[in-house]
């Protein structure tokens, strides 16, 4: 987790994921960043609110519409998602929009989704904008599972993102790496109520335990020195 006022150089992707007070002195530290190659990622009802929790009088996202390349407007909260539907797509995918949706109108960027039913068929519902080497991608729906699911194939592919191991990732378990004096600190996080079984890990010392299974809630840590 970093926050957007810290220094971001070696992060390649973002995930704002509903950040709704925002200061505008984070925007041009973002904006450099993303002009030098990153890739942000904005989810709904961003920036509609000041450090001290007061409304702004401009549209959402506030402070981030620049970097966004786009503008909310229209936006409301689904009393019904289960009885009354409502759907993107993703790579001809559908994908449910959750308890919010917002209807987008890009001021630069180019639209990747709209909305398929009802009043808001043909809205945007999720945009890309280009900024100097780097993405903007702004998504007017609630930033679920389901929704990162969707939009991860492309995200890795434009921020070059790839998987710290991915034999742990196809078996669900969260990887970890921290490096300090040359030597790395692998984390193998089981967060399931059940065994998994990992069919390959990093060679170095297994500080933790041995074998190929990792229990349920366990962890498994492995030193791998230079």
């Amino acid at each position: 987790m970093v926050h957007p006022s810290e220094p971001l150089e070696g992060i390649k992707l973002l995930i704002l994921p509903h950040w709704v007070s925002f200061d505008p002195q984070w925007v041009e530290g973002l904006r450099a960043w993303v002009n030098a190659g990153g890739v942000l990622v904005i989810g709904a009802r961003s920036g509609g609110r000041d450090a001290h929790g007061r409304m702004r009088s401009t549209s959402l996202p506030g402070p981030l519409r620049g970097l966004a390349g786009c503008r909310v407007v229209e936006y409301g909260r689904r009393n019904n998602p289960s009885g009354r539907p409502l759907h993107y797509l993703v790579d001809n995918q559908p994908v449910e929009a959750g308890p919010w949706y917002e209807e987008l109108e890009p001021k630069g960027a180019e639209v990747m989704a709209t909305w398929q039913d009802r009043s808001l068929k043909g809205i945007p519902a999720l945009t890309r904008h280009r900024v100097g080497d780097g993405r903007v991608y702004y998504l007017g729906a609630w930033m679920h599972e389901r929704a990162l699911e969707a939009l991860l194939p492309e995200l890795r592919d434009v921020a070059g993102v790839s998987p710290q191991w991915e034999p742990a990732q196809k078996a669900g378990v969260e990887v970890v790496v921290r490096e300090i004096g040359g030597q790395e600190l692998w984390f193998f996080i089981n967060d399931r109520a059940e065994t998994v079984r990992l069919d390959s890990l990093p060679e170095g010392e297994d500080l933790l335990g041995s074998g190929s299974e990792l229990e349920p809630f366990g962890l498994r840590v492995i030193l791998r020195r230079p």
